[in-house]
């Protein structure tokens, strides 16, 4: 059993780094606050999974070594409140009005989570902490649908599509998921296999697929972008563009360089670097890419108004 329970760790270490190189990629790209609490919630989750794998391969090894207790709850510790900070911290961000309900969930799961480690360490009757063990799952099953239900209702509708896409997507991922996961785990428990894979590590798996996937939609969305494509006159008066900057933007959009676009418009490169400076403090951008995809997006919801 202990090999299973190695290669579904396995198998979710992977989806794991594959999500949190999307969600790097993601970042550098869109450089917001919600990606950046993001990239810190999966590399931290990551890291504990491989930490994990470690005291696995140990078990089924003659490899004996081992983390001081201390130093291993230590490490639990700061690992739970990390997520659970930045699960805030997200949630704050999807909408500010959140915060009191983040505050107060946070707060919850902290509690519970520290009741369950004292009781794990110090009740001596295994039946009756395994009862409570069960109450503790189904709470924090909850605790998982309530940031569901709050990622699945995101309104943003400035942001960029890729991000809203995502957190959408991660809700609706995490509403299917936590109510499974207190049946499945109530179930194992019925068997003493309780202990196998940590919610944490299914919530990395089922997120990295989730983040996998968007990010590839917004680079084929990129890379769909038609030379021919030009910015239009909604986008210009809505953030202030002069006609020299469209002319810019436009040749962003067609993917030239700073020199390039010099060139093209008999202007010095200083001047071109300039003007897509002012262009990225007027349209609140910090990339290229990210200028070309609020291009698209701004497009996007116009056509579907119409």
């Amino acid at each position: 059993m202990e090999s299973v329970i190695l290669f579904i760790h396995i198998f979710l270490f992977s989806i794991g780094c594959i999500g949190s190189a999307s969600m790097l990629f993601l970042h550098t790209c869109l450089k917001m606050k919600l990606t950046r609490y993001f990239s810190f919630m999966f590399l931290i989750l990551l890291f504990s999974l491989g930490r994990i794998l470690i005291v696995l391969y140990l078990q089924t090894s003659t490899v004996t070594t081992a983390l001081p207790a201390a130093v291993e709850v230590s490490l639990s510790v700061f690992i739970a409140l990390s997520i659970y900070l930045l699960g805030y911290l997200v949630l704050v961000e999807i909408d500010g009005r959140n915060r009191t309900i983040a505050a107060a969930a946070t707060s919850a799961i902290i509690a519970v989570q520290a009741v369950r480690s004292f009781l794990y360490y110090n009740l001596s009757t295994a039946g009756l902490f395994n009862l409570l063990d069960t109450a503790f799952i189904f709470f924090i099953s909850a605790y998982l649908f309530l940031i569901g239900v709050l990622m699945y209702r995101v309104d943003r509708p400035e942001w960029n599509r890729a991000a809203y896409m995502m957190v959408r997507q991660m809700g609706l991922s995490t509403l299917i998921f936590a109510p499974l996961s207190a049946v499945i785990y109530t179930y194992l428990d019925r068997f003493g296999y309780e202990n196998t894979v940590s919610l944490d590590f299914i919530i990395i798996g089922s997120w990295g697929l989730v983040v996998s996937r968007v990010l590839i939609h917004y680079l084929a969305t990129i890379g769909r972008v038609p030379l021919s494509e030009k910015v239009e006159d909604d986008f210009i008066s809505t953030y202030g563009i002069s006609k020299r900057e469209k002319e810019v933007i436009d040749l962003i959009v067609e993917g030239y360089t700073n020199k390039e676009i010099g060139e093209k418009l008999f202007i010095s490169f200083t001047t071109a670097r300039t003007h897509v400076s002012h262009i990225f403090e007027k349209t609140g951008t910090r990339s290229r890419v990210e200028l070309v995809s609020k291009v698209l997006a701004e497009k996007e919801k116009r056509q579907a108004n119409v």
